[in-house]
Formats: structure tokens, C-alpha cells, sequence
């Protein structure tokens, strides 16, 4: 049986991939998971966890290879690079 699609889910989740891309392009860093709630108005925030674990699955959202930086997150059509993804030594 096929598996249904769940368009209110993928309509929920285009929201936040905007917001995210918003206000990385305004802010140059990733919104916290509770910024995210406040402006996609969804009040909780293990959705918002969910939905960017969907999103990073399914190759939306990429975090830097940093190890600090794992917090952040950078929505895959924006070229945001760190120093380490550009191949560049820095020692």
C-alpha cells in the first residue's frame, strides 16, 4: 500500500524551511528552536524538533562540520560555508 502524503505536515514544514532561510539571510545564524516557535507561531517546541529532523533527513537543512556549532543549522540551498567546509587549513 502506498504511503500517504502528508501535506498539512510538508505544508508545515515549508513554512519553518522559510523562516529559517529569512533569518539566516537577515541574522547570519540559525534561530533558536523557541525564535522558530515565535515566528512560525507554533507554541511547542518538540514539533519544531521533529520538523527540522525531517527536514535534515530528507537533505533540507545541513549542519556545519564544526563540532561547536552543532546547534546551528543552515537550510541546504543557501551557500554559507565555514572555514573547515571550504577546504581550507587553518592551522
Amino acid at each position: 500500500m502506498p504511503r500517504k502524503l502528508n501535506v498539512r505536515g510538508e505544508a508545515t514544514r515549508k513554512i519553518i524551511l522559510d523562516f529559517i532561510e529569512r533569518y539566516w539571510l537577515k541574522n547570519c545564524r540559525s534561530p533558536t528552536i523557541r525564535e522558530i516557535c515565535r515566528g512560525v507561531d507554533i507554541h511547542s517546541t518538540s514539533a519544531i524538533s521533529y520538523h527540522i529532523g525531517v527536514m535534515r533527513s530528507r537533505g533540507y537543512l545541513r549542519y556545519p562540520k564544526k563540532q561547536g556549532d552543532m546547534r546551528s543549522f543552515i537550510p541546504s540551498n543557501l551557500r554559507i560555508f565555514f572555514d573547515d567546509e571550504k577546504g581550507e587549513n587553518n592551522a
